[in-house]
This record gives structure tokens, sequence and C-alpha cells, in this order.
């Protein structure tokens, strides 16, 4: 677990990401959620680490009860958080909305209001199926929240989408994962016509690149493709585009930042706030002649045309290289460190990759009930209460 956050971290360092949201599900044990932290920390990444309270193993659960999970939050909380400023902040990610009973979901997003911790959740990623909803129900419950990143949102309609942009939501479109796993359209024409500001996340990086570079190129693309599909049904040629360079460098700067609750310490090059930036540029093929700066680098850039890195000042990628880490050593250990899981995994009698035949089929009855049972919370909701919205905001500082 330590070398996976590591090795993610300095992925992400290397192509310019001073700052990432760890979507943290592989909290198995209390063991687990420290390495988890510890690995963060050694890579000398800023990163908001979001508590999954995810059951990845629920054949045989290592924690015994859901309330051993909350209290294993709070123990990270209280042992890795306590300590006032640091890169690493405190979130949590929610367990799949109707995956598991109502009030289990009502209790994670309370003990993250304790913390005053951000909140990361799946939204409407999961077609003909109550999995990953719950948007109507929380809304009447008061529970949305400017504090809330809820990411893809693919199979929200309208009211949805109006219940987020109320309550101050924020949208994470994993773009090239929505694009590669049947997940429908990335929502940024819904962003747009809905007031909100679109960030980007890579998602899986076990299946896309961790390079932000390549999310921006894949977004832009998207959005100029869905703004000229109607005129293109019309048999004409769109005469300009839509979405410019300029702004999708806001989707994973500014708007990042602001997503995090970050936005008056990072992203963007203003005076005050913290020395996290990327120097990009060279001899490289790809990045001359720098006509338009935007342009050169949203659709010319890689990771290899990142120079240097500083986070808080500190510089962590030097002329090309990342300082301080022996890459050979490093990569090697992650080979056999995979080697080593997918051994004991075949060992087993288990295949990866790839969802069981029928799995959401089998889910969906059980999901059903879970639903059922906070739609009668909502409609229990006293009016005034329905009309409440969470005056919450995540803390760049921890409590």
């Amino acid at each position: 677990m330590a070398l996976g956050q590591r090795l993610g971290a300095l992925d992400a360092l290397n192509a310019g990401v001073t700052t990432l949201l760890d979507f943290s599900h592989c909290n198995n044990t209390p063991d687990h959620s420290d390495a988890a932290v510890l690995g963060l920390r050694d890579a000398g990444i800023r990163a908001a680490f979001c508590y999954g309270f995810f059951e990845s193993s629920p054949e045989a659960s290592r924690f015994g009860d859901h309330d051993a999970r909350l209290a294993d939050f709070h123990r990270v909380a209280d042992t890795h958080f306590a300590g006032g400023d640091d890169l690493l902040t405190l979130g949590v990610s929610l367990s799949e909305l109707f995956g598991l009973p109502f009030d289990r979901s009502v209790a994670e997003l309370a003990a993250a209001r304790e913390r005053r911790a951000l909140v990361v959740n799946h939204t409407g990623c999961v077609w003909g199926s109550v999995l990953t909803g719950g948007i109507p129900e929380l809304d009447a419950l008061g529970l949305l929240g400017p504090d809330m990143v809820h990411v893809h949102g693919n199979t929200l309609g309208d009211a949805e989408w109006e219940a987020v942009a109320r309550s101050g939501g924020k949208i994470s479109i994993s773009v090239e994962t929505e694009l590669n796993m049947g997940m429908g359209r990335p929502v940024f024409e819904r962003c747009r016509r809905h007031g909100l500001a679109p960030t980007l996340s890579a998602d899986v990086i076990s299946l896309n690149s961790g390079d932000l570079w390549h999310e921006m190129r894949f977004g832009l693309g998207f959005t100029r493709w869905e703004a000229t599909e109607a005129v293109n049904r019309a048999g004409a040629m769109p005469e300009r585009v839509t979405t410019l360079a300029q702004e999708a460098l806001t989707w994973t700067t500014v708007n990042a930042a602001d997503a995090l609750g970050l936005g008056d310490r990072v992203g963007s090059l203003t005076p005050g706030e913290r020395a996290d930036l990327q120097l990009v540029g060279g001899g490289a093929l790809e990045q001359h002649p720098r006509i338009d700066p935007y342009a050169t680098l949203v659709f010319q850039t890689t990771a290899a045309d990142v120079a240097t890195v500083l986070v808080d000042g500190r510089v962590v990628k030097r002329d090309g290289v990342l300082t301080g880490v022996d890459l050979p050593r490093l990569t090697a250990e992650a080979d056999r460190a995979a080697d080593a899981i997918l051994g004991r995994i075949r060992d087993a009698g288990r295949a990866l990759p790839g969802t069981p035949p029928g799995a959401f089929e089998a889910l969906e009855p059980v999901a059903r009930g879970f639903h059922a049972e906070a739609v009668r919370a909502a409609a229990g909701a006293q009016p005034s209460r329905r009309a409440m919205r969470q005056d919450v905001t995540p803390t760049p500082s921890t409590t």
C-alpha cells in the first residue's frame, strides 16, 4: 500500500501534478490506512487524503463492522492530521450510495463534517441502477454541500444537476476513464449549463495515464466534438472551436484548487500563495515554435517536457529528473510487488481483470432496498430541513 501510494504520487509529480485528491478505498486494515498516508507523505506531494470506507473484502471483512471503520477514520485523523499546517489534508471517500444501508452513508458524512474534512463520492456513474445515485435524497435531508466533490455524474438528470449546483458542490470529470469504460458522456456541457466549474481527474492510473496533460487533451477534444456534433449531423462544418486551450488549463489549476478547498493557497501564480509550480519547455521539438503558450502547454506537452517542479517551495524535480528518488530501484520494487499480488490472486483461484458476469444485476435488489430506505428518510424530513444547506467548507488546515 505504501509503495503504491508513493509510486502514484511520484508519477504525478513527474508530470507536473503538484496536488492530488487521493480517493483511497484500499483501507483493508488500520495498517493499510497508515501506510496509505505515509506513502503520500514520503513522496512529498500535496494531497487530500480521502479515507475510504469501502469494504474491499466483503466475503471476509477484516474490520468487523461499519462502526470499526468509522473509529479507524477518527484514529487516522488524530494520528496523522492533528499537527496543523501540512502538505496533507484530510478527506473522506464515501461508500457507494445504496451499496450499503443509507444510515451508514449518513454516518460517514457526519464523521467527515465533524472533522471538517473534504468529501468525495462516485456520483451517477452506474447506468440502469440506483447505485451511486442519492442526490435527491441527500438534497431533501440537507446533506449536500460545498465540501463535496462529485466524481463522474454521467447519469444525472437536470433536477439532480440543479441540486448539486444549488449546494455549491464540485465536479470531477474522469474523461479518459469514462470514455474507455462505457460510463457515458463526460459532463462538460452539463457543468456549463448549470454554472459549475469542471475539474479533471485521472481516476484509475492502472488503466490511464496519471499525466493531466493527457486528460486535458481528451477533455478539450471531447468538448469540441460535442459542441459541433449537431452541426455535423446537419451536414455542415463548424466555423470555429468552442473551448480554448486556456480554459482547459483552468480545469486542472484554479478550478481544481477551489474544489479541494485550497484556492487560497495554490492553483494560480498569485502573490501570497504557496510556491507550487512547474517549469515547462526546453529543447524538445514539440515545444517549438512557441506561438501560443496555452496551446503549446495543452496540445504539445508531456511529462518529459516538465523540467522542474516545486511543491511548497521545495524542488522535487530538477532538469527533468525527480530528486531524491532511486528510479530503477523503485520501479523494480513495483514490478515485484505486482507480480506477488497477482500471484496470490492466481493461487487463490481468482482472475483479474473484469467484472463478474451479472454482478450489477445481482447487486440491484439489495441496492433498491437501501434506496427505498433513503426515500423514506427524505420523505420524513421536515420542510425546514429540506431547505437547509450544510454551511461547511473543507478547511485546508486540519482539526
